[in-house]
């Protein structure tokens, strides 16, 4: 079902199934590697709506993630550099035997980067709100705000203030600019904000 090639060697044939939806490659000599390419076998593509996480794993160390395939991309490179670097802390480290790991699982247990990759997760992803539903939150906390600064009377002696009627209600347009900077501020401090459930 997979396939692996470790840069500067022989494509890896040892795939071992160790559960159900599960898979790993022994790499021996690991420590030398710096990139490893991991692909799905044509003849045997994922089903519908599943994909596979991939991972690494040292000695005595936790798997990290490192990506995913699916049959819109059935192949991959992993630079391994970060990697190592967690090696380092147990010297010496020569002869090493690491682990790959595969995971079969839903793609709805992937999430997108900017960058492209998946996000490493160890539960089901968070879906991401719609975009109606940001819309309407921003728009809802637009109104209480304006809202609380509404006039229902003209100033006395307003000048320049055109077909304003005497029953209607106002709101000063600096408020609004005022909203506008705030929002902004929250947007520059923190860009996920709008992806939780707080109120905005």
């Amino acid at each position: 079902m997979f396939g692996a090639i470790c840069a500067g060697r022989l494509v890896q044939t040892n795939l071992q199934q160790v559960a159900e939806n599960q898979f790993v490659f022994q790499l021996d000599f690991a420590e030398s590697l710096n990139h490893i390419v991991v692909f799905l076998l044509p003849t045997a593509p994922f089903a519908p709506g599943m994909g596979a996480k991939v991972y690494f794993q040292w000695p005595g160390k936790p798997f990290q993630f490192l990506g995913y395939l699916t049959n819109d991309k059935p192949s991959a490179i992993f630079r391994l550099k970060n990697t190592i670097q967690s090696l380092s802390d147990n010297a010496p480290c020569i002869g090493v035997t690491a682990v790959l790991g595969i995971s079969v699982e839903p793609t709805t247990n992937f999430i997108e980067t900017p960058a492209g990759e998946a996000a490493a997760t160890s539960a089901v992803a968070k879906p991401l709100p719609p975009t109606t539903s940001i819309a309407q939150r921003i728009l809802r906390n637009l109104y209480n705000f304006l809202a609380s600064f509404a006039i229902s009377h003209l100033p006395p002696n307003s000048v320049g203030l055109g077909d304003l009627r005497p029953n209607d209600t106002y709101i000063p347009l600096k408020v609004f600019q005022d909203w506008h900077t705030k929002f902004l501020a929250k947007i520059n401090n923190n860009p996920n904000f709008l992806d939780s459930d707080d109120q905005i």
